[in-house]
């Protein structure tokens, strides 16, 4: 995590962008692999507790695209959260773990974790703060939290964006509450008490390829992947 405070008072400062420019590029891991392979190595043989696990469609609960089952079927050990209680109440009858819980409160579930996943769920709630710290409280010594989120900046939404539905308005997920940029999760990171260690991409396509030579990355990839540890 990149403390501007420690530099600055002032959260503009164009000299402290620089230094924190510098600390966001060197975040930056590209993996070979789709994206369920990469989760399939980030979580085999770890105790995993995966925050908004659920589909919104539960009969995805056995389909191979579904995450929390392809981190079942690696993990030591797994547990999912939901803030549905028919959800769970599926998944339970399943044979899966899950506990009906608020993510962003101040619970404890008394179980540590190796690793806490967040597939595209931070910009649901109303207090990213809130998740991460929950998050937090229940890694083990050395665990990491692995997020991932949409990207506002993504090249290839400008067609979207330009559909008459999307005009004068670009209307995303009516559930959003926000963005989570590279500088807003280096943010959320120290409210959070966190460090802010990797922003993981797949190798991309060679449009991909040649945006990221022009030094646009945000504009290169459809998804952030955020690594925190404590």
């Amino acid at each position: 995590m990149f403390d501007w405070t420690a530099h600055t008072k002032d959260p503009s400062d164009t000299a402290v962008a620089v230094k924190l420019q510098a600390f966001l590029t060197g975040l930056q891991v590209f993996f070979a692999t789709t994206r369920n392979d990469f989760l399939r190595e980030y979580f085999r043989g770890a105790h995993v507790l995966d925050i908004g696990a659920g589909e919104h469609n539960p009969s995805c609960y056995n389909e191979e695209k579904w995450e929390h089952g392809i981190i079942c079927k690696v993990a030591a050990y797994a547990v999912g959260i939901e803030i549905n209680a028919e959800l769970c109440e599926h998944y339970n009858q399943k044979g899966y773990r899950f506990k009906c819980i608020d993510a962003t409160s101040e619970i404890d579930l008394g179980e540590r974790f190796d690793r806490v996943f967040m597939g595209d769920v931070i910009e649901h709630v109303n207090n990213p703060v809130a998740l991460l710290q929950f998050a937090k409280r229940h890694l083990v010594a050395g665990g990491r939290i692995l997020l991932t989120t949409p990207n506002p900046y993504y090249f290839a939404g400008i067609g979207t964006r330009s559909r008459k539905k999307n005009r004068p308005f670009f209307i995303a997920n009516f559930e959003h509450t926000c963005w989570i940029t590279p500088t807003n999760a280096n943010e959320l990171a120290r409210r959070s008490g966190l460090q802010f260690t990797r922003i993981y991409f797949p190798q991309g396509s060679l449009k991909k390829r040649l945006l990221e030579a022009l030094g646009l990355i945000e504009n290169a990839h459809k998804e952030f992947m955020y690594e925190f540890t404590a």
